[in-house]
């Protein structure tokens, strides 16, 4: 991967249905260079799929991330998203419908993504992952802002009219491959393309539909980690972001600040070499705002199918 790979990756993240000309105009390089780069990141197994799904902020759902070393000998025996241990880690964690994620990395740190549908699921859900995996001692992130390019990720929800039955239907029909065509869409539902791209560009605009990406970054060819940044409180979380987006420019794909704990900051980063990883978490660590810096290396991702996927499938009955 080069840095043009990772403006590619950052752009799917933030609008998975980004055409390969607005790519190509951005970057100043050929449509058929984008093709091939976009093809050659489904091809390694780095994006395995594009999805659309109800948003979170229409659910009023809260995102939870669960971070601890986990004593779970199983996580090893555990691999390409399938557990074969029979009563194996992964396979606890998954009997929950609020675990959308788990991250492995080396140490045998794990960091767990929930979907809640209320605070008061947080503290089972905790311990449900503090079990599962065996953690002594969990962190809880509640995530606020999560950027790539210094862009959000997911747009806020602003609508106020209830989405319609036609609404969870276009959503359904995007869920497995938001990338499809709208005339596709609108063969599968029998209506018009006019109907379809109204309803679909009202949702974008409302934040309604929530276009994700499921990729695998242990997949990238680099080293792919996630750096835990504490500032010295008071400091300027976006002027670190910006200054470090700045330097390291694309490497650093993804940035998340948390609400509950107003000094961390966690990136995503990727690097071509571990020399350069190292290098690269040493100059975020010399920053005078820095309190404390450390990163962990991915190992392994399972992704699971949660609530809120039943609740589209229900919907559209």
């Amino acid at each position: 991967m080069d840095d043009k790979d990772l403006k590619i990756f950052q752009m799917l993240l933030i609008n998975n249905r980004v055409t390969h000309r607005e790519i190509s105009e951005k970057l100043g390089i050929s449509v058929t260079s984008v093709h091939r780069r976009v093809q050659n990141l489904i091809d390694q197994g780095i994006f395995s799929k594009f999805t659309a799904n109800i948003s979170t902020g229409y659910l009023k759902a809260i995102p939870v991330k669960v971070i601890g070393t986990s004593e779970c000998t199983s996580i090893g025996c555990c691999t390409s998203g399938e557990c074969t241990a029979a009563n194996g880690c992964m396979k606890k964690i998954s009997r929950r419908d609020y675990v959308e994620k788990v991250y492995h990395f080396g140490s045998n740190v794990t960091i767990t993504t929930l979907l809640l549908k209320g605070l008061d699921e947080l503290g089972p859900a905790v311990e449900h992952v503090r079990d599962s995996l065996e953690i002594k001692k969990p962190t809880v992130v509640l995530p606020c802002r999560v950027t790539s390019a210094n862009t959000p990720i997911h747009k806020k929800y602003t609508g106020t009219a209830p989405l319609s039955k036609l609404d969870f239907n276009i959503i359904k029909a995007f869920h497995e491959d938001a990338r499809k065509p709208l005339k596709d869409v609108a063969n599968e539902l029998d209506i018009s393309v006019k109907t379809v791209r109204n309803h679909f560009d009202k949702m974008v605009e409302q934040g309604s539909i929530e276009l994700g990406t499921n990729w695998k970054p242990e997949k990238t060819s680099g080293i792919y980690s996630v750096v835990h940044i504490d500032l010295n409180p008071g400091s300027d979380k976006n002027l670190y972001i910006a200054k470090m987006s700045q330097k390291f420019g694309p490497r650093i794909l993804v940035s998340l600040e948390a609400s509950n704990l107003p000094d961390l900051i966690v990136l995503s980063c990727w690097s071509p070499t571990m020399d350069q990883h190292v290098g690269m978490v040493e100059e975020m660590s010399q920053e005078s705002d820095v309190a404390l810096a450390y990163s962990r290396v991915i190992r392994s991702t399972w992704l699971f199918n949660s609530w809120r996927t039943k609740l589209l499938n229900d919907m559209c009955m």
